[in-house]
């Protein structure tokens, strides 16, 4: 692991796209620490290191005392806010900073950022819906028709808006996956099909471009498969057309993505860019999501449930508290409650061997009761049970 003691890793960028990865791995990235030569009590989560990213260098109040500072640019909210979600945090309230908003102050005559690049338009589209914005919302819309205005006769999309600049895989990628997001959020163009004919396009430029090797390079220029670039084409493919589509998308060699990704993994687990470079972070945490087939939006998804058969009952009542253990598993389940503001105590201590546990608790006092469970590393996240 590639962490720091402050919780970073390699980078602020590469640690939001980190988080991402074991987000999509189902690992929670608020319990990723360093452990080598740290103390215990001093160890730092890479959402730790996130969340004082946003207190000091998103936050621009600690901006204008620290002006020697580099200023943030709008991919860099929306790659945190990405981040923040990936890790069920909240991007309007992370570090003090309501990220959404900040985001919306790069806003001008109906994009986002620098009217010459298209990056920070298609990832403020994808922010957005992480940070729950309505789908009506009138940047929200802006952004979406200022990418669509900007896709190319071929059917992809360039970093830059020029109209001399060639289709690449990384942006027309990016592309798809934000306008997918945006037509799920229930948005239509002038012409109801219009959105989806754009994706089509897109999807076929994307097909187009395989390479024997089953990758994909960045464009015609750049033209070598590297991981980074199929990376991203895979999690476009995904979003659009299934995970089946990703496996069944054969090269004139026979190969396809997640062969082409296979080959280029080092002994110690990392990716390389290509055949020419070692491993590196950053295209480690694109290759994991697109390994598993997970688009963007990533979300962390507990390997432990937690749920109730009610969650408001009378004093003395029973209820049942049950839930699903990913992949199952062979231990103990343990049940823990607080009541109110107190401490947390044991419920009940349930032997396991399966994907399912259960158990009957009696509510014995009037109060607001918390919930959770623990098996082995993997906690639940906390439920509420009122009672009274």
């Amino acid at each position: 692991l590639r962490q720091t003691k402050d919780g970073m890793i390699d980078n602020p960028a590469v640690s939001a796209w980190a988080a991402m990865a074991f987000a999509s791995a189902n690992v929670d990235p608020k319990s990723v620490k360093r452990a080598k030569g740290v103390k215990k009590n001093k160890r730092r989560s890479l959402m730790d290191y996130l969340q004082e990213y946003s207190q000091t260098n998103l936050n621009r109040n600690w901006l204008r005392k620290n002006r020697k500072a580099a200023k943030p640019l709008a991919t860099d909210y929306a790659r945190q806010i990405m981040a923040v979600y990936a890790a069920r945090q909240n991007p309007r309230s992370h570090g003090g900073v309501n990220l959404v908003t900040e985001l919306g102050r790069f806003y001008n005559n109906g994009q986002f950022g620098s009217t010459g690049l298209m990056n920070d338009d298609i990832f403020a589209i994808i922010a957005y819906r992480a940070g729950q914005v309505s789908p009506g919302d009138r940047k929200f819309r802006r952004a979406i028709s200022f990418v669509l205005k900007n896709q190319h006769a071929d059917g992809g999309f360039s970093y830059n808006t020029s109209a001399r600049s060639k289709s690449d895989i990384d942006t027309t990628a990016a592309a798809i996956q934000a306008l997918v997001l945006a037509r799920k959020s229930g948005v239509r163009t002038a012409s109801n099909n219009s959105l989806y004919v754009a994706i089509q396009r897109a999807y076929d430029f994307l097909l187009s471009r395989q390479q024997a090797s089953g990758g994909f390079g960045y464009n015609s220029k750049f033209s070598r498969s590297n991981s980074q670039s199929t990376a991203w084409a895979m999690q476009a493919i995904a979003s659009f057309k299934g995970s089946k589509s990703v496996r069944n998308m054969k090269s004139s060699a026979g190969l396809n993505p997640m062969s082409f990704q296979a080959s280029l993994q080092s002994k110690n687990g990392g990716f390389r860019l290509d055949t020419t470079t070692g491993s590196r972070v950053w295209e480690t945490a694109s290759a994991i999501p697109a390994l598993l087939n997970k688009p963007w939006l990533i979300r962390y998804r507990s390997a432990l449930s937690i749920n109730a058969s009610k969650k408001l009952l009378k004093k003395g009542q029973r209820v049942k508290i049950f839930g699903r253990i990913a992949n199952g598993a062979k231990g103990i389940v343990t049940i823990r409650y607080k009541k109110g503001r107190g401490q947390w105590k044991t419920a009940r201590r349930i032997r396991v061997n399966g994907s399912t546990y259960g158990a009957t608790i009696r509510l014995n006092s009037v109060n607001r009761y918390v919930f959770s469970a623990k098996i082995g590393s993997a906690k639940s996240r906390a439920m509420v049970i009122n009672s009274k």
